[in-house]
């Protein structure tokens, strides 16, 4: 129970912290963001007991959400660390379409019927033979790096304002950027007030 207590407690606090407030709310104050956390909690909480009612194997989900992560975050890592002019515009480009497309393949666990059949798809189990998930990778990563690149090339050239990269970066980030700056402050006024403390000492 404290295991799935931790969990949703996590869940609901990412989702208030790094999704609502910086992308969504990003003057929300301290108590707007503890009831949308409250109401984050009730809607997983819901959605895991519908997951656990429906669903017949853990190990299908945790295969499940290995499929997700190496759909969605995969080509983010590797564009992060190998490519040079990758961006905030290639990334959230990628990331919709990388999803759009893997949903669109269906999923046996879940039931989902899929919209688009790749080669070799049994329309009785509901099952892709063909690797439509490398494929749902690869088409997102080639995604990424093309807009990033035409995004980059067009700012060098001045056709697109660098501004509304500016603008998107500092909504994601500035909040988090601004919790650091007050993490620091406080830091740092309690050093101050600790320097004054044994100065006091010395001084008696």
């Amino acid at each position: 129970m404290s295991s799935a207590d931790s969990s949703m407690l996590s869940s609901s606090t990412m989702f208030a912290q790094n999704v609502y407030k910086p992308v969504f709310r990003p003057q929300a104050s301290d108590r707007e963001v503890i009831w949308v956390m409250r109401l984050a909690a009730v809607v997983f909480c819901c959605i895991a007991a519908v997951l656990a009612i429906t669903i017949q194997t853990v190990y299908g989900l945790f295969v499940m959400c290995g499929d997700f992560v190496y759909v969605l975050l995969f080509p983010q890592l590797v564009s992060v660390m190998f490519v040079p002019w990758f961006n905030t515009f290639g990334s959230l480009t990628g990331f919709l379409v990388s999803l759009a497309v893997r949903l669109l393949g269906g999923e046996a666990l879940l039931n989902w019927k899929a919209v688009v059949a790749f080669p070799w798809y049994d329309s009785e189990t509901n099952r892709q033979y063909f690797p439509y998930k490398t494929l749902c990778m690869l088409i997102g990563l080639f995604v990424m790096l093309i807009v990033s690149y035409v995004t980059n090339r067009l700012m060098e050239s001045g056709r697109l304002n660098r501004k509304w990269l500016h603008r998107i970066n500092n909504r994601l980030y500035a909040p988090a950027a601004e919790e650091e700056e007050d993490g620091d402050r406080k830091l740092g006024e309690i050093n101050e007030g600790m320097d004054y403390t044994s100065d006091t000492s010395t001084k008696l």
